[in-house]
């Protein structure tokens, strides 16, 4: 259980990844959104990996949450 602490005590903190974006369905754009949606496809790869480290950072800390709760769930019974 120390371990698992100490390594929630280490990780940096990340921002909650937002929801992803429900489509409504099928609607017309106008050019300047179309526009938009394509360069929206285009990410800086120094972004990208920090959506990648963060992404990583994020499961390593449900990680470490979920065999800390086994930790405690195996104490109580």
């Amino acid at each position: 259980m120390k371990a698992y602490k100490s390594a929630l005590d280490h990780l940096p903190p990340c921002p909650k990844k937002p929801p992803a974006k429900a489509a409504s369905g099928i609607a017309e754009v106008t050019d300047e959104e179309a526009a938009a949606i394509e360069a929206d496809g285009k990410v800086d790869p120094e972004v990208k990996e920090r959506e990648e480290v963060e992404e990583e950072v994020r499961e390593c800390t449900k990680a470490c949450w979920g065999n800390l709760a086994a930790c405690h769930m195996s104490l109580v019974s």
